[in-house]
This record gives structure tokens, sequence and C-alpha cells, in this order.
């Protein structure tokens, strides 16, 4: 289904980065990417975020970056 973007806004966009902001405060930037970010046009109603985390030198036992706490 189809939905018109000016309608719904980002209000679900904000909820969502809003949540997953209390649960991964490491967290750089949460961004609203792709239909339903763009003003004025149709999309599904599935929201895309992307989230941003910083990345250590320090190396986990299977020599993988490690998320910065």
């Amino acid at each position: 289904m189809l939905i018109c973007r000016a309608k719904n806004g980002c209000s679900q966009f904000f909820e969502e980065a809003s949540a997953l902001k209390e649960i991964l405060p490491q967290v750089d930037r949460i961004n609203h990417i792709g239909s339903t970010a763009v003003p004025l046009i149709w999309a599904k109603s599935i929201v895309d975020i992307l989230v941003e985390v910083p990345i250590t030198k320090t190396k986990t036992p299977h020599n993988t970056p490690a998320i910065a706490p």
C-alpha cells in the first residue's frame, strides 16, 4: 500500500529515532532515508533508517573493530 508522505509526516521516523537513541546511546547519527524521507511523494509505509555508530581501534577477540561504548 502506498501512502502520501505529506499526510504521514516524519512522525514515524522521529518516534523510532527517539527509541533508538535510548537503547543505543553511542550512536553518532540517525538518518531518515528512502522514499518516506522525500516530502510530497507516494511511498510504502515503511520507514528506512540509517544508524551511524563510531568505530574504535580496539579489536574484539575475532579481530574485528569494536563499537565504542
